[in-house]
């Protein structure tokens, strides 16, 4: 990944992005970090092995930290009402309101 600009167009910004744990969720979450956001990935895959796929987002957290970004996983299935709550509540206490919302993640 590449370095974290500070001052980039996010810069100040929360994001949530849902269905980064891989693929284009992830690819999302790392860029707006490289913009300067403080992102929170959510997905139903919280470690490796949790799930056939590759990919988790406590792995897209770790790469925007180890970066120089701020980032946070909160684990959520969009399909429960109490997950969607907690992702909302989790994320303001940890980076304050929510700016950007990227609603990726497939409900099944």
């Amino acid at each position: 990944m590449a370095s974290i600009n500070k001052n980039g167009l996010l810069a100040g910004k929360v994001a949530v992005i849902t269905g980064a744990s891989r693929g284009i969720g992830e690819a999302i979450a790392l860029r707006y970090a490289m913009e300067g956001a403080k992102v929170v990935v959510s997905a139903r895959t919280m470690d490796e092995g949790d799930h056939v796929l590759p990919g988790s987002i406590n792995g897209v957290v770790n790469t925007i930290v180890e970066a120089g970004g701020e980032a946070a996983a909160v684990r959520c299935d969009l399909a429960l009402p109490e997950h969607r709550e907690n992702l909302i509540n989790k994320t303001v206490a940890k980076f304050g309101p929510v700016d950007i919302l990227v609603n990726n993640a497939a409900v099944t």
